[in-house]
């Protein structure tokens, strides 16, 4: 879903159209992943488990899905399926909450935080990925190693995926639908959460959506390669909330780490905001703190609501995850904004307060 992110000016001049036009592609996929995760997984409360991560992973693998996008030559086609594409990419939004619930609940929090550094890891890497390969292949490369990477993944929960029995067999669809509506008003630990999700994911994505503006800007004047490999900074965060989370989450309330990594986030803003403009060090340890800001809260967030209507825990993930989207939908545009207007201070002086509202 990522690995359109750094090469659309590729794409742009690969079917001959404006940049404006090229900048639909991962909106299209965030519309389409947004569609997913509210008519999608809330299926996997009322279904069986295997056969339906089965069918979202080969979907999106074949037929009118990736292949197309490694073939087709029409924009409007390549548009087409990047939504619906990302629609079928739901499959770890499917598996956290089954985690979160697996897990004995004084290894819940380190357990989630395995699963989750996977995926964030996935979505730097995607990023990078495409970005290094295009710098020297053909674009269709980096999708062509999308599609065998699919096929892996696949063929593996083939062998090994378990199967778990339908928790809401007797309830309809139309049901399901409206309990997600629903859930928020009765479940107030819930709309913490997601609040607290939805201000950390802003700040988050502001960082990484205006970063490229202030690493080209002539202050640093840096290429699009050494850009690109910037995402880096984000990964050794994954291994630190493992260790936070086993230390700290699994011992004591998550209420305290979802706290403390707004702190932690807050200070790496702070630092990033007033000393970005003269020196990397400034984007560095921003990036670095807001990183684990975002992925330890996730997991303490999910570790509290892994306790919240075990029987529609998928419909729990389901409002958890359209918060932390909104949020981040909001932070892209507020960033971007704000940059624009006043420049690298402006942007993390809106992150600043982002982190306040979560506080």
């Amino acid at each position: 879903m990522y690995y359109n992110n750094p090469i659309l000016n590729v794409l742009g001049e690969s079917f001959d159209v404006a940049q404006e036009k090229a900048v639909q592609i991962p909106t299209l996929m965030q519309a389409g992943y947004a569609a997913g995760l509210l008519f999608l997984c809330p299926v996997a409360d009322i279904i069986r488990l295997r056969p339906f991560v089965l069918l979202l992973v080969f979907t999106t693998t074949n037929t009118v899905s990736w292949l197309g996008l490694c073939l087709t030559n029409s924009f409007g086609m390549f548009q087409a399926l990047s939504f619906l594409t990302a629609a079928t990419t739901v499959t770890p939004q499917i598996i956290l909450p089954l985690v979160a619930q697996l897990a004995p609940a004084t290894r819940r929090a380190t357990m989630i935080a395995v699963v989750s550094g996977g995926l964030f890891t996935g979505m730097l890497l995607a990023r990078i990925i495409a970005g290094i390969v295009t710098e020297y292949e053909n674009w269709r490369i980096v999708y062509w190693i999308a599609f065998g990477l699919q096929y892996l993944i696949f063929f593996a929960l083939l062998l090994f995926l378990p199967d778990y029995p339908a928790v809401n067999a007797d309830i309809s669809y139309s049901k399901i639908l409206y309990t997600v509506i629903t859930i928020p008003f009765r479940q107030p630990l819930l709309v913490q959460a997601s609040m607290i999700a939805f201000f950390v994911g802003a700040t988050f994505i502001s960082y990484w959506t205006v970063l490229t503006f202030l690493l080209s800007s002539p202050t640093f004047n840096l290429s699009t390669l050494v850009i690109r490999l910037f995402a880096f900074v984000g990964m050794p965060p994954f291994l630190i909330n493992a260790i936070l989370s086993r230390l700290i989450t699994d011992r004591y309330h998550p209420s305290y780490s979802a706290i403390l990594a707004i702190i932690v986030g807050l200070f790496g803003v702070i630092i990033g905001t007033f000393v970005g403009t003269f020196s990397l060090a400034g984007p560095l340890i921003q990036g670095l703190l807001v990183n684990l800001s975002l992925i330890w809260s996730q997991t303490a967030n999910r570790a509290k609501l892994a306790t919240v209507e075990p029987s529609a825990r998928n419909r729990v993930n389901t409002v958890y995850t359209v918060c932390t989207f909104c949020g981040m939908l909001m932070g892209t545009a507020v960033g971007n904004n704000l940059y624009t207007r006043g420049g690298w201070h402006y942007s993390g002086g809106a992150s600043i307060a982002f982190l306040g509202f979560a506080g």
